[in-house]
């Protein structure tokens, strides 16, 4: 963290602590959750992801499981390709899954075909291609929203939840328009009440299932409806959300799950300071201290820190 001055009459420095406090909430909030997880493959047989494709595919015999071997290895050349920002090129292997496998009736591939498309609309979301993206996410809902495997499920909340992080990015982008004073006629200024009304359905349709994968997304969604909430200027529904995050997954001891809760508890912190509730503010940390001190999660200690700055320094919330 950024060192805190021992004093903070001036109100540019208690919004500097703000800022540094809640901008990695924020950009946190508005990140899209893409599938990357992919195993190591020794350099000379992963130089490029072509040769890592044409290797796969020429050493699996041909059994049933040829078909799950070969989605994996183009989705691993996609991942491959996003980490040399490659959109481009990401995108296309993405689509040739879905082109060559999106019929395929396996569970397995079904997944693989799921997870591409899913990492295909968070690209899409990326380059500004909100549209698009919504499209892709819209897709994956309509194709597999009624699979009943856990790995397709968490597929489906996964793109629900980053259609909600994509509307999320156009009402900040047209904030920010309009805060620049651009002096162009926007339209209507942002779509929150879409973004929220998809955190919503997460948790409708995903609020009671048990995959740990699955109980993340629900507690992100939630986490994010509550910021959402707050930046409409309705305080009071957005703490009572933080609340029930804390609720209902406050003793999940997953590290996803713990980042989730402090995160939520961090928001009901700031959105009492900005109510100019300082004891209240100062009672939500010290119990995020309290509870999560010792976490060795790096997320989670990065919120208790932010946390931690206010309890030792108090004239940093002072007006």
């Amino acid at each position: 963290m950024h060192p805190i001055p021992t004093s903070f009459n001036d109100p540019g420095r208690m919004l500097h602590w703000f800022l540094l406090a809640t901008l990695p909430f924020l950009n946190a909030c508005a990140s899209f959750h893409v599938n990357d997880n992919v195993p190591e493959i020794p350099v000379a047989q992963y130089k490029k992801p072509t040769e890592a494709v044409a290797h796969t595919q020429a050493t699996q015999p041909l059994q049933v499981g040829v078909r799950e071997r070969v989605a994996e290895a183009l989705f691993h050349k996609g991942v491959t390709l996003r980490q040399l920002n490659k959109p481009g090129e990401e995108i296309a292997v993405y689509e040739e899954i879905d082109r060559r496998f999106g019929e395929d009736g396996a569970p397995s591939v079904r997944e693989i075909v799921a997870n591409a498309l899913v990492n295909k609309g968070a690209s899409l979301g990326q380059q500004g291609k909100t549209g698009e993206a919504i499209a892709t996410f819209e897709e994956i809902d309509r194709r597999f929203g009624e699979d009943d495997s856990p790995g397709v499920r968490e597929m489906v909340a996964k793109a629900l939840f980053n259609k909600g992080v994509t509307l999320a990015l156009f009402n900040k982008s047209m904030s920010l328009a309009l805060l620049l004073n651009k002096g162009v006629t926007l339209g209507p200024q942002g779509k929150t009440g879409e973004e929220i009304a998809v955190y919503e359905e997460i948790d409708r349709r995903f609020g009671k299932d048990d995959t740990p994968g699955v109980r993340e997304m629900v507690a992100r969604a939630l986490v994010n409806k509550g910021t959402s909430l707050g930046e409409q200027g309705k305080p009071g529904e957005a703490i009572a959300v933080y609340g029930e995050v804390d609720r209902r997954f406050g003793k999940d001891d997953a590290p996803g799950m713990r980042e989730q809760v402090a995160m939520a508890l961090f928001s009901k912190g700031v959105t009492f300071w900005q109510q100019g509730k300082t004891g209240e503010t100062i009672a939500v940390f010290e119990e995020i201290v309290r509870r999560f001190g010792e976490n060795d999660t790096p997320n989670v200690r990065k919120i208790v820190s932010m946390a931690r700055d206010p309890i030792e320094n108090p004239s940093i919330l002072q007006p």
